[in-house]
């Protein structure tokens, strides 16, 4: 049975927080405490998603081939995209520090969901807010990269012609993006007439890229 506190931490998981009645006294039930001692391994990525886990005490390193994704912390849900997508694990999880997590099993979770239907609408909108705040990201980092970009042009630019002696591959290396990334906002700075593209790059308008570089 859980705790006074470990069931705050069921009603208060975001990805929970609409649930009531029926279903959630079904996950209550559910629920298993697991201890993990820090640097233990959590989930996999590419494993089944057997279980959904949120964090009840300490935090939980989230990364997907080697690179580091988000640190979670109480009342964080874990796995929770695997699950309803019924897919296999999207990230790896490892114990940042010791802490405690409580399981639900992934058939458990579901049947709770099918005691109480109108709950899956709570879980619609979780996923909706999670897709627009992560739209906003990568917005707010692409942005963020055409200014880097701008700035890197003007520091590697050759101060006569303006001719930068680095090829697409090289800027995306030292940005760590894709080619195809740099590519994309290289185009764009053509359009604008701030740079030329014919094989190297060349700036045309030293002015207009510096102001790109200071957004």
């Amino acid at each position: 049975m859980l705790t006074d506190q470990q069931f705050n931490t069921v009603t208060s998981c975001p990805l929970l927080s609409h649930i009531a009645g029926a279903c959630l006294w079904k996950l209550v039930e559910s629920a298993h405490v697991q201890h993990f001692a820090a640097r233990q391994l959590i989930v996999r990525e590419g494993e089944p998603s057997d279980a959904l886990y949120i964090i009840a005490t300490g935090s939980v390193l989230v990364t997907s081939r080697d690179v580091r994704l988000a640190l979670l912390e109480w009342p964080a849900p874990i796995g929770d995209l695997g699950v309803f997508a019924d897919r296999p694990r999207t990230a790896t999880a490892i114990a940042e520090t010791d802490c405690t997590l409580l399981r639900i099993a992934t058939p458990d979770l579901l049947g709770a969901f099918e005691l109480t239907p109108e709950a899956w609408r709570g879980i619609a909108l979780w996923f909706a807010e999670f897709a627009y705040a992560k739209a906003v990201d990568e917005k707010v980092r692409t942005h963020d990269l055409r200014a880097q970009l701008a700035r890197l042009l003007l520091a590697r630019a050759d101060p006569t012609t303006g001719a930068v002696p680095l090829t697409q591959i090289e800027l995306a290396e030292i940005l760590a993006v894709q080619r195809s990334t740099i590519q994309r906002h290289l185009d764009a700075f053509r359009v604008a007439g701030l740079i030329a593209k014919a094989g190297r790059v060349a700036i045309l308008d030293r002015e207009g890229l510096t102001r790109e570089g200071l957004l």
